[in-house]
This record gives C-alpha cells, sequence and structure tokens, in this order.
C-alpha cells in the first residue's frame, strides 16, 4: 500500500515539473512533453517527408563530408523551442533520459567539444544538426539521434544550444515515424484529354486563383490549391533536359512548340517526395515515359542553379520553393502530337510548391498540305523543287498510312496537268537517330510513294525516280518539334528528260 502510495506520488511530482516524458496524448509534439518554461517558437509537421537526419561527425573531412546524414522517409514533426534560465545539460539531460527510459536505441550522441572544438565548427554542426536555423543558439552544443525498433520505427533528432548573450537554451527537435510513401493519389486520362479542342481547358470550383483551372490532362495532388496559371495557344517553350552542377545559365533545353498550360500548386504539410512520386506514377501509369529526371543534391547542391530551375518552370517566378526539389520530363506520343509533361516540386519551411507545364504539340501535318497544283508547279518553276506534307508513314517503316491520300493526290494531279514534268521523288526526314539509317529510310519511303503513284494513279513509272536525302538536306532547325515536322517531309524536284 506504502509503494502504491509512493509512486502516485512521484507521479503526481512528474506531471507538476513536466519535466519531457514520452507522452500518448497530443502535445506541441505527440511523442515528447515539453521542458519547464519552454516557449514554442516554430513548428512543422509534413507527411510522406524524406527526411536528412545527422548520424555522426567526422571532424577530419572537410565541408559536408563532416556531416553524415541518415536518410529517414515518414511523418516528421520539426519543434523548435527557447528556454530563459536553463542550461543546456539539465535540458539535454532531460531528453535524453525520456528516450532511453522508453527503449529507443542511441546510434550517435555528442556534447560539448565532441560536437567539434572551434567556434566556427560548433555553428556549422548546429546547422547540419537541426531542421530550423539555430541562430546563436550553438554555444555548449548538445545532440542525440535516436530511434526504436518497432515498425513502424521511431526516429528523434534532438539538437540544444546555449546563447550566454540572452541566457537562454534553444531545442530543436524532429520526430519521424517512417514508412514508405502512400501513391495512388495521383492519376492521368490521356483518351480524354486527347478528344478535346486545343483550346479547352476544364473548369473546376475551387479557392484558386482567379481564371485558372486544372489541366484535362492531370488532376491536382489533393488538398492544393493554384497559385499561378497561365494558358497559351501555339508558342515556343524551352523545358530542361539536364541540370547544371553550378552555373545557372548552362541549363540544357528541349525546345518544342504547341499548346502550353503552366500551373504553379501550393499546399501545407505535404512533403514534396509524396507529391512527386504520386505525379509520376499516375503519369507513368497512364502511358507516359521519362525523357529527365533528378532530385535533391542529384540535380544540383548550388542554390542559385536551384532557383534558376524553379524559375523556368514557373508561373510567377517563385525562387523560395527551392528545398527538397524534385524534377521530371515526361511524354506521350498521340497520333501525330507529342505530349510532354513537366514537374517541379520544392518547399520551404513545409509549404510545397507544384510547378506543373503541359505541352501539346500540334501537328502541321494536314495545314500544309497545298490543294493547289498550280501552286506546287509555280514553286518548281521558282526554286527548282517543292515541298509536299502529308504523307504520312508507319513508325520507322516505308509503309504509307491511309490519310497520306489527299498528299498522294496532290503529287498525281500535278502530274497529270503537266504530261512533259519528269520529277525526282525525294524523301527527307529530321536527324534523330543515325544519318546512315535514315538515308536508307528516306530513300525507301520515297519509293513507296513512287509504288503508289503508278498503282493507285496511273502514273507512268518511267516520269519518276525515288531518291532518299535523309537528314542532309532540312528546311528548318531541328531543335525543336515544328522544325523536325518541316523536316520530315516528300520533295519534288524537276528532272529532265533523260536523267
Amino acid at each position: 500500500m506504502i509503494r502504491k502510495v509512493l509512486i502516485s506520488i512521484v507521479g503526481l511530482l512528474l506531471i507538476s515539473l513536466s519535466i519531457p516524458v514520452l507522452s500518448a496524448e497530443p502535445a506541441d509534439n505527440p511523442l515528447f512533453s515539453t521542458y519547464p518554461g519552454s516557449k514554442l517558437k516554430r513548428t512543422v509537421t509534413v507527411s510522406d517527408e524524406e527526411n536528412l537526419l545527422l548520424e555522426g561527425y567526422l571532424a577530419t573531412e572537410k565541408g559536408d563530408n563532416r556531416f553524415p546524414m541518415r536518410k529517414v522517409v515518414g511523418d516528421v514533426t520539426h519543434l523548435q523551442y527557447e528556454i530563459k534560465e536553463a542550461s543546456s545539460l539539465s535540458v539535454f539531460e532531460n531528453y535524453k533520459e525520456s528516450v532511453v527510459q522508453s527503449g529507443f536505441a542511441i546510434p550517435f550522441e555528442c556534447s560539448n567539444d565532441t560536437c567539434g572544438k572551434e567556434h566556427h565548427e560548433q555553428k556549422s554542426f548546429s546547422r547540419a544538426a537541426s531542421f530550423f536555423s539555430p541562430s546563436n543558439y550553438f554555444n555548449k552544443p548538445k545532440y542525440l539521434l535516436a530511434r526504436t525498433s518497432g515498425d513502424p520505427s521511431i526516429w528523434v533528432s534532438l539538437y540544444v544550444g546555449h546563447n550566454s548573450a540572452k541566457g537562454a537554451t534553444q531545442v530543436l527537435i524532429s520526430t519521424v515515424r517512417s514508412h514508405d510513401v502512400r501513391l495512388g493519389l495521383v492519376s492521368a486520362d490521356v483518351a480524354s484529354y486527347a478528344q478535346l479542342p486545343s483550346d479547352t481547358v476544364n473548369k473546376q470550383k475551387h479557392k484558386d486563383r482567379v481564371k485558372s483551372a486544372d489541366h484535362p490532362l492531370i488532376n491536382r495532388y489533393p488538398g492544393s490549391h493554384i497559385t499561378g496559371y497561365l494558358q497559351t495557344d501555339y508558342d515556343e517553350i524551352s523545358l530542361p533536359i539536364g541540370v547544371p552542377k553550378e552555373n545557372p545559365d548552362e541549363f540544357e533545353l528541349l525546345n518544342t512548340v504547341g499548346d502550353i498550360t503552366r500551373i504553379t500548386y501550393s499546399i501545407d504539410g505535404v512533403s514534396t517526395l509524396k507529391i512527386y512520386r504520386n505525379y509520376i506514377a499516375g503519369l507513368t501509369k497512364a502511358g507516359f515515359s521519362t525523357v529527365y529526371s533528378c532530385e535533391l543534391d542529384a540535380c544540383t547542391s548550388e542554390r542559385r542553379v536551384r532557383q534558376a530551375l524553379a524559375k523556368r518552370l514557373s508561373v510567377n517566378g517563385q525562387h523560395n520553393y527551392t528545398h527538397h526539389i524534385r524534377y521530371q520530363l515526361l511524354k506521350i506520343a498521340q497520333g501525330q502530337q507529342t505530349i510532354y509533361v513537366a514537374v517541379f516540386v520544392g518547399d520551404n519551411k513545409g509549404t510545397a510548391w507544384t510547378h506543373q507545364i503541359v505541352v501539346r504539340t500540334e501537328s502541321l501535318q494536314q495545314g500544309l498540305v497545298e490543294t493547289n497544283p498550280d501552286r506546287i508547279i509555280d514553286e518548281m518553276r521558282e526554286n527548282g523543287r517543292a515541298s509536299v506534307y502529308g504523307i504520312l508513314f508507319e513508325h520507322d517503316k516505308a509503309d504509307i498510312k491511309p490519310e497520306s491520300k489527299q498528299a498522294l493526290k496532290l503529287i498525281a494531279d500535278v502530274l497529270s496537268k503537266n504530261k512533259e514534268l519528269n520529277i525526282y521523288v525525294v524523301g527527307h526526314t529530321d536527324d534523330s537517330g543515325k544519318a546512315s539509317y535514315n538515308l536508307n529510310l528516306s530513300k525507301r519511303r520515297a519509293t513507296s510513294v513512287v509504288k503508289s503513284l503508278i498503282a493507285n494513279y496511273g502514273i507512268d513509272g518511267a516520269r519518276l525516280v525515288a531518291h532518299g536525302a535523309g537528314p542532309y538536306s532540312p528546311a528548318a532547325s531541328n531543335r525543336n518539334d515544328l522544325g523536325q515536322q518541316l523536316n520530315r517531309r516528300v520533295e519534288l524536284v524537276e528532272r529532265r528528260a533523260g536523267q
């Protein structure tokens, strides 16, 4: 009976003193109670985040190599407390006792000189050890990394530092409940989008930027709202396919032309990892393939380059949301069109921004088919040759598609109205792939055109000679989709009799 009374008294004392203990009740942090006199300065909670937790200090190394980091994915809570008239030792030991008594293992711990002997070393350590900036609270530093062995495992990153001038101690805690990223939250519907007119976007009723809407190709991440929106019919755009490590002026770019929709979304409390993986999973399931991708420091660790990447992809040039960056460019072919989707995700203190760009290239083949044979003759007389568009082939083959009839009939009409005209039928390609292969392919396609004109339109074969020029005589630059379309053509070249 006496023992029960003593236990109850001890319990009441602990509650009244609010010494940090692991807690089952929600608090500023549902894992810990607070040290007496603690003032909460900042807090951030993010689900499905990829967190980097300091797990050592290598004093003999240089730069960031001094601070090996443990990557832990899960739900994280970051907290920053200030405690006046409390020593860093007292605060740290109380938190440590709670961790040890609750069965946590401590794979790394340091205190004072073992966290850096010199003033500048301790300052660098404090910045690597904490999510929030430790500011000037880096005297008498103490740190531990702890974890449980359960499933899910729980990780604790605890930094405690003192500011002698203020006579105050700062506590920076990050707690992570680890688990895999939850997927299936974003989907893409290519089939429905392909059937919509080029200038139509489905309007959604959300608290978004005025006159903005989700793109019909891909829905937004749940809970996010539109902060920037821009739609342009048939314009040029350059999409990054290579991110420089240091110089923001050295991006490798894919230049393309088409209908462009740019949307910037914002959401609090969701990690860039979760948003990014849901976008990529949804697009991949819809048949998109990756053109280029990078994440975190694999993109670049240089702040100016991260800002330049975000600025290229955002609507309004936001550049502060460049932590935990992830970027991917994907594409899918739809008939004579190609759809590109660029997704960039970055965050700043728990708020994530997603820059989404959708480009649907315009097929110009039908618009380039000249229906007036006299115009073709005039062009041949002036230039010695005339380009004919709209003769389409199966991918990587010389088989002519049925929708090529209009262009083939045009050539037949030209020859029928000009009985003395003999021509070279010359096939041309863009510069995708090996030049030798394209040269052979262009010759085979030109031969298919000649055979079709003879068999289907009654043209005398003696008037026709097939040749292939491959990529060697472009009509436009191959640096963008428009130029490549213009280069994929058949040319009629006047041929003198007997040649």
